[in-house]
């Protein structure tokens, strides 16, 4: 009969000390070297809350074991776990009917690889330790901007007759003067304008003479 791979979860009290939990754990390994099993990985995940009371107890602690063995030695331990005060509940299964030795290092093996991956970190995006990554317009040199050229004060020289004549500069304009005012001692004299002939005594017979 070919031995079989198990893995068996265990839930325990969540009021040991860190010694009580470590002789427990000592206690399942001794139980399955005793019956020459091979023991491919044991975790210990820690406290959780369970989702319904156990016990009188909302807590408790996960153990579990992935080992090679014979249906006897998994049978033993089932046995010593029902009647260990400190074991809540435990659940057994079979996960490979024909688990051989070869069978056993090769899984050994990836499980080693996956942990040892696991465990090195990974350099992230935002490492310093990658080379930054350039692109062509910050590699190329920054192009030199031509100089604007400078404004001579000078007149341009004459190019010959039909070169363009410059513009006459504008003359300021000038204020208009205030006429003179009339000199108030000078009399203006204004002309009488001629008196109209109606304005003339009539004709008549002259008065007489010595009259």
């Amino acid at each position: 009969m070919h031995p079989r791979r198990y893995e068996t979860l265990i839930l325990v009290s969540p009021n040991l000390t860190s010694e009580e939990y470590s002789s427990f754990k000592k206690k399942v390994e001794q139980i399955l070297s005793d019956g020459r099993a091979q023991i491919l990985r044991s975790e210990d995940q820690g406290r959780k809350t369970l989702a319904y009371p156990v016990k009188k107890e909302l807590h408790g602690n996960y153990y579990l074991f992935d080992y090679q063995s014979t249906p006897e030695v998994s049978a033993e331990l089932k046995r010593n776990l029902k009647i260990d005060e400190v074991v809540y509940k435990h659940l057994t299964v079979v996960l490979d009917y024909a688990f051989t030795d070869e069978r056993f290092a090769a899984e050994k093996a990836r499980i080693a690889a996956k942990t040892l991956k696991k465990e090195s970190p990974e350099p992230s995006e935002d490492s310093d330790e990658r080379p930054a990554r350039t692109t062509e317009a910050q590699a190329a040199p920054p192009k030199e901007r031509p100089a604007p050229p400078a404004k001579s004060a000078a007149p341009p020289a004459d190019e010959g007759p039909d070169a363009p004549s410059a513009a006459p500069e504008e003359a300021s304009p000038t204020p208009a003067e205030d006429p003179p005012a009339p000199d108030a001692a000078s009399p203006t004299t204004e002309e009488t304008p001629p008196t109209p002939d109606d304005d003339l005594p009539p004709l008549g017979d002259s008065p007489a003479e010595g009259q």
